[in-house]
């Protein structure tokens, strides 16, 4: 019998088995017992890159980025063009090497003094422990919602509120400097809490294959000198979680500003570039927005990403906002 033996053929056809049933966990232990093998055809290949792929998500969310960056690697080996997994074992191998220096890393009063939330207590000088803090320190309080109906699952996190006419309330100041560029610094303060968030207290890490910022007001991007916030944000997000951006929602010069458009008028503001329509098919999307005032907006977003049929959507909102504009 040759090395591709009837156990392996067996192990190949139990593997796949589990995996179509939706067994991550239980097809991935009998997947790895198979050989590498040209002998495997190229559909069962396919199948079996999707299956070590699918289980790096699970290990990103539970933050076991070896483990995560050796099944990418595995995946990689049996789809050698696929060009997200390619993009994520570079981004993931960089992540684990900024890990594990301690150049340039964010501590805790640092990023307490960039928000300014005051001194960090000691019991919190633990990398990783921003989420903790600033809910003790009431800056964020966060919730979510299932939006029904989309045709796959969507899920939308607010992070806190925002509060227009209280320009002294915490998150409200913090979002502020952040989308001013007001304080030096502060868009990594963020990343991290919101890297920590998600990490820590959903699933989303485990479901998203690309990071999708809510594109800016034209005029509004123009008066910030060119500056993106969403965009700035998602980039970062993207190192930290080992997710790609991609800048695949366009927004039209409509003459209106998006805070005076009505529901229709806004779906007609956004539109997928046709170069990411086929790359967002089948795949898990996370759209990232600063601030969400009626909801119409990214509603819109929303709907114009389901029309490409992802696997998923979740959405992560920095701000809601309370009170009216």
């Amino acid at each position: 019998m040759n090395q591709f033996g009837q156990f392996s053929k067996q192990a190949l056809a139990k593997g796949l088995q589990l995996f179509r049933s939706g067994d991550l966990a239980k097809a991935v232990q009998w997947l790895d017992t198979v050989p590498d093998t040209q002998l495997i055809n190229a559909s069962g290949r396919q199948e079996i890159a999707g299956a070590f792929y699918d289980y790096a998500k699970v290990l990103l969310q539970k933050m076991a980025l070896d483990q995560s960056l050796s099944y990418l690697r595995k995946s990689l080996a049996h789809d050698t063009s696929n060009q997200l997994v390619q993009k994520r074992v570079s981004l993931l191998t960089q992540l684990i090497e900024r890990r594990s220096s301690v150049v340039d890393r964010l501590d805790l009063s640092e990023f307490a003094a960039r928000l300014e939330i005051g001194g960090a207590r000691s019991r919190y000088f633990n990398e990783g422990d921003f989420l903790e803090y600033a809910s003790e320190q009431g800056l964020i309080s966060p919730k979510k919602q299932t939006l029904p109906d989309l045709g796959c699952p969507c899920e939308v996190y607010f992070l806190g509120k925002y509060h227009p006419w209280q320009p002294g309330h915490k998150w409200t100041r913090a979002i502020r400097h952040f989308k001013n560029q007001e304080v030096s610094g502060i868009e990594d303060a963020l990343a991290a809490l919101v890297s920590d968030y998600l990490y820590k207290k959903t699933n989303v890490l485990q479901f998203a294959d690309y990071i999708v910022p809510v594109p800016p007001d034209p005029a509004k991007y123009v008066r910030r000198g060119n500056f993106a916030p969403n965009d700035h944000l998602a980039n970062l997000l993207s190192q930290l979680f080992a997710v790609p951006m991609a800048t695949a929602l366009l927004r039209h010069n409509v003459g209106i500003s998006t805070r005076e458009a009505d529901v229709t008028q806004k779906l007609g503001m956004y539109e997928l570039d046709d170069k990411h329509k086929k790359i967002l098919n089948g795949r898990g999307i996370l759209l990232l927005e600063d601030v969400a005032t009626s909801g119409g907006t990214i509603v819109a977003c929303i709907k114009k990403c389901a029309e490409v049929r992802p696997s998923s959507i979740h959405v992560v909102i920095l701000g809601e906002t309370i009170g009216g504009v």
